[in-house]
């Protein structure tokens, strides 16, 4: 009962994070072309 719960949990996890890291990502971009802008 208490391992489809975590699974459950796990799934949703992977689910999230590819949008976390793609939007980590664009952040990351924009820092970047702001510094180069800037100098």
């Amino acid at each position: 009962d208490g391992q489809e719960r975590t699974f459950d949990s796990l799934s949703l996890i992977d689910a999230v994070v590819p949008e976390i890291i793609e939007n980590r990502r664009k952040e990351l971009q924009q820092q970047q072309q702001q510094q180069q802008q800037q100098q």
